[in-house]
C-alpha cells in the first residue's frame, strides 16, 4: 500500500460484455489516529473508488464500490475499512455498507 498523503493512481479498462468499462482510482487522503491490540497508531486513509459499467439481456448496469482502509503501515494491514457500494442493475437500485475493525494481530 502506498502511504504518502496526496499520492493517487488509477486504471481503468474496456472489457466484453456484460460488462462494458472498469475504472479504478486510489488516493491516500491523509492519516488518522487508530487503536489497535490497546495500541495507538498513525494509518493512512486509503480511498479506492471501483466504478463498473455494462449491459446485461438489455438491462443497464452502473456499480460505484468505494473502500476507505485506514491502513497501519508498522502492522502492514488495514485496521478499519468501510465499503459502500451503490448504483442499479437491471433497473433495481442496489445499496450496502459494511465496516470491519481488525481489534487484534495476535490469535485468540
Amino acid at each position: 500500500y502506498p502511504t504518502t498523503p496526496g499520492r493517487s493512481d488509477s486504471a481503468s479498462a474496456t472489457c466484453t460484455a456484460p460488462i462494458t468499462s472498469y475504472q479504478v482510482t486510489s488516493q491516500v487522503q491523509g492519516t488518522t489516529e487508530v487503536q489497535l491490540g490497546g495500541a495507538s497508531m498513525t494509518a493512512a486513509v486509503v480511498v479506492n473508488t471501483f466504478v463498473i459499467k455494462g449491459n446485461y439481456n438489455g438491462g443497464a448496469i452502473s456499480v460505484t464500490l468505494t473502500e476507505t482502509d485506514q491502513y497501519a503501515p508498522n502492522v502492514a494491514v488495514p485496521v478499519v475499512t468501510t465499503t459502500r457500494m451503490s448504483g442499479t442493475a437491471l433497473g433495481l437500485s442496489v445499496s450496502t455498507q459494511r465496516t470491519d475493525t481488525l481489534e487484534s494481530t495476535t490469535p485468540s
